[in-house]
């Protein structure tokens, strides 16, 4: 991808999030003044569905763009991932673009995650896991039915889904605190309004 377009990319995003922070917290108030109610459960569930769609727009832009100019047969799979987990570590600690690739890969679908915790609280680590597994073996499908000059790699599935497991159990530690976030305002509000 030429610098330019890369440079135009990142602005978008960085440029497009806090805007759609904003349009999601005047969602929430909206909502909560219709309701009665507080603004922060609300905010909670809109913002844990904006980041599953967005995510998944993002995901899909990143994984199946055609890599022009890529130097690997056309639909190439590597069944191999012990070796190339091993490798891909190795080349991390010398090189910065595979640290990035690397820590890319662990994080790809952590808004997945993240954004089942928010929307679906009762969901377990298993369940997100294995929504996750199933999220990552449809790119790498999708990436070889394409042939868009990816690998379709057994590393990547493990890395992907690794990532997205730790991030749901880090998740689920958060979550307790995040609903007495969004439940003790509320408190505190009928407290203030009571008799």
């Amino acid at each position: 991808m030429p610098s330019f377009l890369l440079i135009a990319q990142q602005t978008t995003i960085l440029i497009a999030l806090p805007v759609v922070v904003l349009a999601v917290l005047a969602a929430s108030v909206l909502r909560a003044r219709r309701t009665a109610s507080s603004y922060r459960p609300y905010f909670l569930r809109y913002a844990g569905w904006t980041l599953l769609v967005l995510g998944a727009l993002l995901t899909v832009l990143y994984t199946l763009r055609p890599v022009a100019g890529a130097d690997v047969p056309d639909r190439y799979i590597d069944l191999t991932p012990v070796s190339d987990l091993a490798t891909q570590f190795e080349n991390a600690r010398t090189s910065g673009a595979a640290r990035f690739q690397l820590v890319g890969n662990l994080l790809l679908l952590s808004w997945l995650s993240l954004g089942t915790i928010l929307t679906r609280p009762m969901t377990s680590v298993p369940k997100i896991t294995a929504l996750a597994a199933g999220a990552s073996l449809l790119i790498e499908c999708l990436q070889y039915a394409l042939n868009n000059g990816r690998i379709t790699s057994l590393s990547d599935f493990v890395l992907n889904t690794a990532g997205a497991a730790v991030v749901a159990w880090a998740g689920t530690r958060l979550r307790p605190r995040l609903e007495r976030w969004s439940t003790n305002h509320t408190g505190r509000r009928h407290a203030r309004t009571g008799p």
